[in-house]
């Protein structure tokens, strides 16, 4: 048994609110006697960023080793507060099928080109199909029925309120990014599009998320887009300002898996 307390920024706190195994959220700065009163300290920063384990093992397992324990369960589990989710429930009443996408994630490489995601939300339009931008999208459009950008919502979403509108979504949409994460926690069936990280090592703990793995002969490269390198130096992608395995997924493909995926004929 452990005082198990995490130190992060204070707008990522609500994650561990409801989190039965953390007793505590700790903001910077920290001062030292606090650090010393702790029998051990574990850095998770970057762990799958610079673990050679990346590459080979899943992305929780990566975390488990690096915290130096084994898990006999490595699924994600996310569980937003009921109150949170009827809030946004009445909020934005659903009328139709929807679905939320992520248009970015952290890292450049790992984005679907903006004009590709334009043409699956037409798709998904067309078959009157709700689609709502979660996240920083920032488009400018007003909502209409079969579209809402929720960056552009008045009062703006707290982080806890816009994940939890994503137990509305009937599918949720997005690169390899917290999103389809979250959604995939929450067992809310999502949709990751992956090109330079193999789906397998990122999202196998969680069943409810699906994968299109674009491949090519420069992926995976397992870049991470740091220290202001979005894309290996000597690789394509780094001339023509995208991951061009991924943007051979073409938006006929994503469409047509979120139709399979929702049940809905196009």
């Amino acid at each position: 048994e452990c005082h198990i307390v995490f130190h992060c920024e204070e707008k990522y706190h609500w994650v561990f609110a409801n989190n039965p195994h953390v007793d505590q959220c700790m903001s910077s700065p920290l001062m030292r006697e606090t650090v010393d009163a702790f029998d051990t300290q574990i850095n998770l920063e970057d762990a799958t960023e610079y673990s050679p384990l990346a590459k080979t093992h899943a992305a929780v397992d990566v975390f488990a080793a690096v915290a130096g324990i084994k898990l006999s369960n490595n699924k994600t589990l996310y569980s937003p507060p009921p109150s949170v989710v009827e809030k946004v429930k009445r909020r934005f009443p659903k009328t139709t099928r929807r679905v939320g996408i992520s248009l970015t994630s952290n890292s450049v490489i790992r984005n679907y080109p903006y004009k590709l995601f334009l043409e699956v939300i037409g798709a998904l339009m067309k078959n009157n199909i709700q689609v709502v931008l979660l996240g920083k999208s920032a488009t400018g459009v007003k909502s209409q029925p079969l579209f809402i950008d929720l960056s552009g919502e008045k009062p703006t979403l707290s982080w806890e309120e816009s994940f939890a509108f994503m137990k509305t979504c009937d599918l949720v949409l997005g690169p390899d990014s917290g999103a389809i994460h979250f959604a995939g926690a929450m067992g809310v069936p999502s949709l990751g599009l992956f090109g330079s990280f193999l789906a397998e090592l990122r999202i196998p703990s969680q069943p409810a998320t699906k994968a299109i793995q674009a491949t090519g002969k420069c992926a995976p490269c397992f870049h991470h887009g740091r220290k202001h390198v979005d894309f290996p130096p000597n690789g394509p992608c780094a001339l023509t300002g995208q991951c061009e395995v991924l943007a051979s997924i073409t938006p006929q493909q994503v469409a047509t898996k979120i139709f399979e995926m929702i049940g809905v004929t196009s």
